[in-house]
């Protein structure tokens, strides 16, 4: 009879992508009081982990008010609403040329088709060499369409960012990341009484201190998932996870 060798069983070897499809399935946060984690790895590769407070109905009104108020600051302050920026607008025949918007069409059909067309190819089971060449010069041609249709978005928002809402927005999100964030699930993470003295405190951050430079990193990270979570982006523990581009430090 021939001996038959058994072979060891083989460990699987976990991904970077095993890692985050685990990191979005394994909460380690009480998410009747907290949105999301993460965790800051300073020059040492010591971790620090973060948090960002689930606010309750009090702090809700507390953010609506806020709102109004830095709205009514700036409208004060002779910025104007948007429905007034409208209306000169198109009184003026609006934001957009005529050759500007046929442009904009034309770019955007042409990212539509180049793009189907694309993941057609990249779908065949056998790639040969025209098609690895056509791959290629599609993706130059989307690169290319993708920049100017963003070029173009941009300026349209730009116009707007001066409007009344516009700042009240930006400056309700600082308020709102004075309310939740947390440098650990006892303790705030900006330091003060007011929004000013908060605001002050980490303006004065030295990013060539070691502990301040752990602080600056995690307030942009709490900066971009405040905001996203802010503009309705994003709500549950899987949402944070799956934008959050460094959670991969978790």
């Amino acid at each position: 009879m021939e001996n038959k060798t058994e072979e060891p069983n083989q460990v699987p070897v976990e991904t970077k992508e095993d890692t985050k499809e685990n990191n979005l399935k394994k909460p380690n946060i009480d998410l009747k009081k907290w949105l999301y984690s993460f965790a800051v790895k300073d020059d040492d590769g010591n971790s620090h982990e973060f948090f960002i407070l689930k606010p309750n109905r009090s702090i809700k009104q507390r953010g609506e008010i806020e709102y109004a108020k830095q709205l009514a600051f700036f409208v004060r302050n002779g910025l104007l609403p948007k429905a007034a920026w409208s209306t000169i607008l198109d009184n003026l025949g609006g934001t957009i040329s005529e050759p500007d918007a046929k442009k904009y069409e034309t770019n955007r059909a042409l990212f539509i088709e180049k793009s189907i067309e694309l993941n057609k190819l990249q779908q065949k089971t056998e790639q040969t060499e025209d098609d690895k060449l056509k791959i290629s010069e599609l993706q130059a041609e989307i690169n290319i369409a993708q920049m100017q249709i963003q070029a173009f978005e941009l300026e349209q928002v730009y116009i707007f960012e001066n409007t009344a809402e516009a700042k009240a927005r930006n400056a309700t999100i600082q308020w709102w990341m004075t309310e939740l964030a947390y440098k650990n699930e006892k303790e705030p993470f900006f330091s003060g009484e007011t929004f000013d003295e908060k605001m002050d405190w980490y303006d004065n951050l030295n990013d060539s201190v070691k502990e301040d430079a752990i602080k600056l990193k995690a307030g942009q990270r709490f900066s971009y998932l405040i905001t996203m979570w802010f503009l309705n982006r994003i709500n549950s523990w899987e949402d944070f996870a799956a934008i959050d581009s460094d959670s991969s430090e978790k």
